[in-house]
């Protein structure tokens, strides 16, 4: 799964991309949590199409559950059974293996919840191995059955997952705002250590019923990468550069490095994308092999960020195409390039040419310029002022820009001024 957006003023509409991800989720096994209410009605619909999609591109699933009756607690939990073993038939081919994990296989301990023994699972002595794997609300605590529930479940198993999916009828986790509903994005990425313990983010305020939802995926982040989605978009999760849930990582868990085989078909298309949508510059096939070439990219299981680092002749580097999700993915993605850039002893001047946020507005105030000063740059000025000028720094091969088609600004940092900031 990626959240991927430019850092530019203008974020991408990227069209689907099922081949690039295929890769990283074929023979995989992913976990979905649904309560009672996701399994029923159209949301369960929705729901179970997305696993036969998944299924038809040989990615196993392994769906934990909750009671669809929650005011008769443990009354029906055939009925709950039924119901999802009747839509996972309806939708999945006839010869398509369907394994249902008992309660004697989810060993668990007892402890006092409400005055009622509930199991705290332990374990699972199952293997995992059928295309779909369901495990419902039960365990067993010396031989007795207890109720046990469904997000300590999937915590129990989510490390035995490439991903996890906390199914929610209203999707990802969206910042109360006094925008209107419809036009509220979800946020795509959130780091759990910024995560409270009751479910709370300190950057914006978080509703009663996504406060459960993020104290779940805290405690499951450790062993997995987690995605707050509705059950119907699943699929666009992950096979789509973007999309409309958030992905809570740890972000110790975020590596960076070159790309590997599949994730340089991906950054190839990120990089082509915004080309055409205007945030990067038109480059030639040399050009753009270049910056595929010098990219770094922040990684978990699936890119989130990356930029290019060219170095040049001069002793100049360039930070191009970036891109990055929000919520501070674009920081981490800045330190790394920093550092990548004070390792090359044969570089001076690390440089990078962007578009403003608002051109014609306060340039003190333009969002792009805030961000690269917060990276560590100079803001110098449009590259057709600046390129003719004396004593300033603007490296050599940048003279002869054409910006007559093209007019970036200028931002500058050098190895002294990165070295100072530490």
């Amino acid at each position: 799964m990626s959240f991927l957006f430019c850092v530019m003023s203008s974020p991408v509409s990227f069209p689907p991309t099922p081949d690039l991800y295929q890769p990283f989720y074929g023979h995989e096994l992913l976990g979905i949590a649904a309560s009672g209410g996701e399994i029923s009605g159209k949301e369960g619909r929705a729901l179970f199409r997305s696993i036969q999609e998944l299924v038809a591109r040989n990615i196993s699933v392994l769906l934990t559950y909750g009671e669809m009756f929650p005011d008769f607690p443990g009354a029906y939990q055939r009925e709950t059974k039924d119901e999802i073993l009747k839509g996972l038939r309806n939708v999945l081919p006839d010869d398509c293996p369907i394994d249902d994990i008992s309660p004697e296989h989810v060993v668990c301990t007892f402890k006092p919840d409400d005055c009622k023994l509930v199991g705290t699972p332990i374990r699972v002595d199952r293997d995992i191995t059928a295309p779909v794997t369901i495990v419902g609300y039960y365990g067993v605590v010396d031989g007795r059955v207890v109720p046990v529930r469904k997000d300590d479940i999937a915590k129990i198993l989510a490390p035995r997952t490439v991903e996890n999916f906390l199914v929610t009828r209203t999707g990802g986790v969206v910042e109360n705002s006094s925008d209107p509903p419809e036009k509220q994005g979800a946020v795509s990425v959130m780091f759990a250590d910024e995560i409270d313990e009751d479910g709370g983010y300190r950057n914006f305020d978080i509703d009663g019923d996504k406060r459960k939802i993020l104290r779940n995926a805290k405690a499951m982040a450790d062993d997995a990468r987690i995605v707050i989605a509705a059950g119907g978009d699943i699929p666009g999760e992950i096979f789509n550069v973007g999309g409309k849930g958030t992905l809570v990582v740890q972000r110790r868990n975020i590596v960076v490095g070159h790309p590997t085989a599949p994730e340089r078909e991906i950054v190839k298309f990120v990089i082509e994308q915004n080309e055409r949508a205007g945030n990067f510059r038109p480059r030639t096939e040399a050009e753009r092999a270049l910056a595929l070439r010098h990219h770094l990219v922040l990684r978990e299981h699936t890119p989130l960020a990356g930029c290019s680092l060219v170095p040049f002749e001069d002793g100049s580097m360039e930070l191009s195409t970036l891109w990055s999700g929000y919520n501070g993915m674009g920081k981490i993605l800045a330190e790394e390039a920093k550092r990548y850039f004070l390792s090359r002893s044969d570089c001076r001047l690390l440089f990078a040419l962007s578009q403003l946020d608002n051109p014609k507005g306060e340039i003190a105030q333009d969002e792009t310029v805030q961000r690269f000063q917060r990276y560590g740059f100079r803001f110098i000025g449009p590259l057709s002022d600046v390129k003719a000028k004396q004593g300033v720094p603007v490296p050599p091969h940048l003279k002869t820009y054409d910006t007559d088609a093209r007019n970036p600004c200028l931002f500058v940092a050098t190895r002294e001024e990165l070295s100072q900031r530490g």
